[in-house]
């Protein structure tokens, strides 16, 4: 099915905005072989605040509860029953919370005119590494035959103390992170209908390869073999998309 819009996932830059995609070269070959991306489950995605809620969402959710309790007493319920009710909503809300951060499905692309020197570091473990350019038109094309609803939209960087965010709905902290990680300049595309119960660490959603990959850059530091390998791979998967030479790789004039 088509991308789906929602309001909490937006994009501000056009269609045709580059997006990146850092990894080592078997990352490549994977995708290559079984046209598909991973989307990785959100708890597992290295950070521990994935998912969660800001400290004025909680206490906004707190505040719910009371107003349960207070909706009770007017009712002259007995106390206890009152703290019965409002343990169990709480409960329910905290295993709702842990639910949605296991069962949902994460895929993470780089935002940026230009390749990034600090991206190729953080996800390029070797210097035989790639990185997939495409754009954000590109990326929802290639995904309109997935099975799933996918949402794609701007990470936004806030505050986990005093930033606000909207607590009413559970896809929210699924596009918030912290402040330390606004290098990312993520865009985000997320599966948010799976199965809860379902303890694989992620899932692979078929593409169209051909129109997801704009140009496969190599690694500035790569060997020099290095391009024409990931050029006969390419061509294996009968892809005729550009293998481009890292600019970070160029000599300075003087």
């Amino acid at each position: 099915m088509p991308v789906t819009e929602h309001p909490l996932f937006t994009l501000s830059q056009g269609p045709e905005q580059p997006i990146w995609r850092y990894m080592d070269f078997t990352k490549l070959v994977s995708i290559l072989q079984r046209q598909a991306l991973f989307f990785c489950r959100a708890d597992l995605l290295g950070d521990p605040f994935e998912g969660s809620w800001t400290e004025g969402a909680l206490a906004q959710h707190e505040a719910l509860l009371a107003g349960i309790a207070n909706s009770f007493a007017v009712k002259e319920a007995e106390p206890h029953e009152v703290q019965d009710i409002i343990a169990e909503n709480r409960k329910r809300i905290e295993e709702f919370r842990k639910s949605t951060r296991e069962s949902s499905k994460v895929l993470c692309w780089h935002s940026n005119t230009y390749e990034s020197a600090a991206m190729w570091k953080l996800y390029a473990r070797t210097n035989e590494a790639v990185a997939i350019r495409s754009t954000l038109s590109s990326l929802r094309e290639s995904l309109r035959d997935a099975p799933h609803r996918i949402f794609i939209g701007e990470v936004k960087y806030i505050d986990y103390k005093l930033g606000l965010m909207d607590h009413k709905n559970f896809l929210t902290p699924l596009i918030h992170k912290r402040m330390s990680f606004a290098h990312e300049n993520e865009i985000r595309a997320v599966i948010a209908d799976m199965d809860p119960y379902n303890a694989d660490p992620g899932t692979y959603v078929n593409v169209d390869i051909k129109t997801l990959m704009r140009e496969v850059y190599v690694a500035p530091d790569c060997p020099s073999w290095f391009s024409e390998l990931v050029e006969g791979v390419l061509r294996k998967y009968n892809l005729d998309c550009p293998v481009v030479r890292s600019s970070l790789a160029d000599s300075p004039l003087f």
